[in-house]
């Protein structure tokens, strides 16, 4: 251990209902007794009320315990497809990952989304098959099945002594010794193997050994010159070669009864990367840009990044830190080189789920919280301002569902948008913004499950009721023709009168162009200081397209002629012509709208890949291509914003859960002409709506 951080972190991971958080808070009964549930209930941990409804974790839970001189920092991440940005974000704040998997039923493409996950984090990987004592487990089942999912061979290190009503302990292969339960949970005594299994034992124990001898040439020599490894030789081997993901670990038991985990965890203390262990952790000069690399030591200055925020209505904001190098203590100051503050903190804390129990220092690779922090937000550094360092954050997620929110109350309308950001500063993979075209408040998630959590959270933490629908899709107005046409407003009172009067020509303009005004007035019909008036009364007009009122896009307006009066013209006037004369124009034109295309990629299954594409063309999406990896089926195509509007659910129930798509804007086209027709209907019906309601 000479030479190695006494601190060790792992993130539990793993599908939905495999007992990840049943096994975190099984390992805190271990090596923290003192704060764990005494009676293993999952509740400790999954405190949310969102997550006792759904009986499933929503966010993830850190919480720490102690084994064999070791702080092993647990992050217990979410397993539910809605929630893997977060997964995959925590994940990458530890040095390892261990995948929880269940002795029964079919796993079948679950387990390979998470070890993605971890492959893309470059994390080492052991198992844990989790419910041996339940009807129907199978240890040679849960393995058969991993492999099948991850493509790669794991290494059984441990066998269930019985199953169902009759598991009762483990056998250690590194051993091969027996842990048979004895009184309490976790309590376990060493016993010779039973003789029924001696003949299994020695055929696992063989092959894990020659498994482990393949991670060193020299010892794999030895070996096969009939030298039989030392355990010393045979755990530094074994270290190696699970660092380099060359080699991942099966262990198996019962988180409800504690079997197995005492060896998991004398595996995680003996053979898990420690924090100093990792590779340097990548920043940048935030002054110039310049690259920085941070080595994980207590020597280096001070620098941690936030992870994950939270915010209590007592508390205040509890900033989650992994601890990246140097010596964070309670009378220091912290730099933000993000926002350009130092912060001062009110307290500093280990994590325990929901509490928070105080410390008076943390070192590099620890994870710890500050409390109060004003201005922090997850993702920014946190460092010693005499050297300071922006670490890398992680990557813009690409949202897939939106929907319009608005309180019930319309007096809460400030109350909701203030509760919103604050939801968003707990978790940015959501997003909130304001419709500038339709003017609706948008909030944009990962997925149904996603939006509806969020709205409960702003009801229990912010008081506020809200409804939520389909955002309005954010059409656009276009012309195919070509057009002139005259603007006049003359307008005479009892004193001075009003007069402006210009010709316009309208063309069409390539797609995305967006505007383009031309002046081309010659000999002065219109004076020049005019000009800038008429254009205005153009951009006026354009908000709102004679089809079904949507603003108008990619056209070119010019002005060549008009005619002005030497007392009665003026800017009001020209910009009312140049109003009159857009609509003249573009009612010439022919108008037509447009829609909006996205860019979607879904990954499925292969024997779903019929249905989702039947599916897709049912949606007037067009099939760009398709694409068979070790991740899925991929297929790409295009598809207007309003038929995808509800696709998170459709696809979850299309697929059973284990389809997952990302979804970005691609570019407007023209909409059919009975599409078009029904969307004028519809906003015409909205308008006498709104206009009744204001009555």
């Amino acid at each position: 251990m000479a030479g190695r951080d006494p601190i060790r972190n792992i993130s539990v991971i793993g599908y939905d209902g495999a007992g990840k958080t049943a096994f975190t808070e099984a390992l805190a009964r271990l090596g923290a007794p003192d704060r764990a549930s005494k009676d293993g209930s999952t509740s400790r941990l999954d405190h949310e009320p969102e997550e006792g409804k759904r009986n499933f974790s929503v966010t993830t839970h850190v919480t720490h315990l102690q084994w064999k001189g070791l702080t092993i920092n647990v992050l217990d991440t979410p397993g539910f497809s809605n929630f893997l940005t977060e997964t995959a974000n925590m994940a990458s704040m530890t040095e390892a990952a261990v995948m929880v998997c269940s002795a029964t039923g079919a796993a079948k493409h679950l387990t390979e989304r998470f070890w993605f996950i971890a492959e893309d984090a470059k994390l080492p990987v052991a198992f844990y098959v989790n419910r041996m004592d339940t009807e129907s487990a199978s240890l040679a089942n849960a393995v058969k099945g991993i492999e099948a999912e991850i493509q790669a061979r794991v290494v059984v290190c441990q066998l269930p002594v019985g199953t169902d009503s009759l598991h009762r302990g483990v056998v250690d292969l590194f051993t091969g010794k027996a842990w048979i339960i004895e009184g309490a949970f976790g309590k376990m005594g060493e016993k010779d193997v039973p003789a029924d299994m001696k003949d299994e034992v020695a055929t696992y124990r063989t092959q894990l050994i020659e498994s482990i001898a393949e991670c060193d040439d020299e010892l794999l020599n030895k070996y096969l010159e009939g030298t039989e490894p030392t355990p010393a030789e045979l755990e530094a081997a074994f270290a190696k070669g699970f660092a380099a993901r060359k080699i991942f670990p099966l262990f198996c038991g019962s988180a409800k009864k504690g079997t197995g985990l005492g060896l998991l965890l004398d595996c995680v203390a003996q053979s898990f990367p420690a924090p100093n262990e990792r590779a340097e952790w990548v920043g940048s000069d935030p002054k110039g840009g310049q690259a920085i690399m941070r080595k994980p030591l207590a020597s280096e200055p001070f620098s941690a990044l936030v992870f994950k925020t939270t915010i209590d209505r007592f508390t205040g904001n509890v900033s989650f830190l992994r601890v990246v190098s140097g010596t964070l203590t309670t009378d220091m100051a912290v730099y933000n080189p993000a926002k350009r503050v130092e912060e001062k903190f009110a307290g500093l804390a280990k994590l325990d789920g929901k509490n928070l129990v105080p410390v008076k220092q943390a070192a590099a690779g620890d994870v710890v919280a500050l409390t109060k922090l004003k201005e922090t937000q997850t993702g920014n550094t946190l460092c010693d301002s005499a050297s300071p360092v922006l670490l890398s954050p992680f990557g813009a997620p690409k949202r897939v569902m939106s929907v319009a929110i608005k309180p019930r109350n319309k007096a809460d309308e400030d109350k909701m948008a203030q509760g919103i950001l604050k939801l968003v500063e707990e978790d940015p993979v959501l997003e909130y913004s304001r419709d500038p075209v339709t003017k609706e408040a948008i909030l944009a998630a990962m997925g149904q499950a996603h939006i509806e959590v969020t709205i409960e959270r702003l009801r229990r933490k912010f008081e506020v009721e809200v409804s939520s629908s389909p955002p309005k899709i954010a059409y656009r107005e276009t012309v195919k023709g070509k057009s002139e046409a005259q603007g006049k407003y003359k307008k005479q009172t009892g004193g001075r009168g009003q007069y402006g009067d210009c010709w316009l020509k309208m063309e069409p303009l390539a797609r995305g162009t967006g505007f383009e005004f031309a002046d081309e007035i010659f000999g002065g019909s219109i004076p020049k200081n005019f000009i800038p008036a008429v254009q205005k009364g153009v951009e006026g007009a354009m908000l709102e397209g004679p089809v079904a009122g949507y603003p108008v896009v990619d056209v070119k307006v010019t002005v060549y002629d008009g005619s002005y009066h030497d007392v009665d013209s003026s800017e009001l006037a020209f910009k009312m012509a140049g109003s009159f004369g857009f609509q003249n124009c573009i009612a010439e034109a022919n108008p037509i709208l447009l829609e909006p295309i996205m860019k979607i990629e879904v990954t499925i299954p292969e024997e779903y890949m019929g249905d989702v594409i039947g599916d897709l063309n049912s949606r007037r999406g067009k099939i760009l291509g398709m694409e068979s990896t070790r991740r899925g089926s991929t297929i790409r195509a295009l598809v207007p914003q309003a038929e995808i509007l509800t696709y998170s659910p459709e696809l979850h129930s299309r697929t059973q859960g284990l389809g997952y798509y990302t979804m970005e804007f691609s570019h407007y086209e023209e909409t059919p002409p009975l599409v078009a027709a029904k969307v004028k209907e519809q906003t015409a019906k909205a308008r006498a709506a709104e206009e009744a309601a204001k009555k």
